[in-house]
């Protein structure tokens, strides 16, 4: 794989991520968009992480997720994970 092919693959998934977030905005239920589109492991959850602390994630994940009221949704965040 190259660097483009890398490029092209991260720029497919952010296009993918951002129309499932325009979904789970519009008011489609969050869990089942997760369990239909997610590639980690909480999907089987609808995406429940569980509780955790600042600090616990990575920084980019942990800025957005800490800075969210409840019910809120940001927007796309990208990490080392994807």
């Amino acid at each position: 794989m190259t660097e483009q092919d890398d490029a092209a693959v991260r720029e497919t998934k952010k296009k993918t991520a951002e129309e499932v977030l325009a979904q789970a905005r519009a008011g489609k239920d969050f869990a089942e968009l997760e369990k239909k589109y997610s590639e980690d492991s909480s999907a089987k959850n609808g995406g429940d992480l569980g509780f955790f602390s600042k600090g616990a994630m990575v920084e980019s994940f942990d800025n957005a997720v800490f800075q969210l009221k409840p019910g809120e949704i940001s927007g796309v965040v990208e990490t080392v994970f994807g």
